[in-house]
C-alpha cells in the first residue's frame, strides 16, 4: 500500500501542480523546470544521503544546466 501512495501521490500532486502553473507561467518554462528535476535529486542526494554522483552524472547535469540556460535566455 505504501509503495502505491509513493508512486501515485507525487504524480498526483506533481502532475496537478505543473497543469495549475500553466495559468500563470509559459509551458516552455514549466518544461524547462521538469528537465531540472533530475539535476536536483543528484543535488539532494548527495546533501542528504552523501552519494557522491559520477562524473557521468555531472557532465549530464552540467549539459543539461546549460541547455536550460540557453533556452530561458534565448
Amino acid at each position: 500500500g505504501y509503495v502505491v501512495l509513493m508512486a501515485l501521490l507525487p504524480q498526483l500532486i506533481g502532475h496537478t501542480s505543473f497543469n495549475w502553473a500553466v495559468r500563470w507561467v509559459s509551458p516552455t518554462v514549466i518544461t524547462l523546470v521538469i528537465l531540472l528535476e533530475p539535476v536536483l535529486a543528484s543535488l539532494l542526494g548527495f546533501i542528504l544521503f552523501w552519494e557522491i554522483p559520477g562524473s557521468v552524472v555531472l557532465s549530464g547535469a552540467l549539459t543539461l544546466l546549460i541547455g536550460v540556460a540557453i533556452a530561458t535566455l534565448g
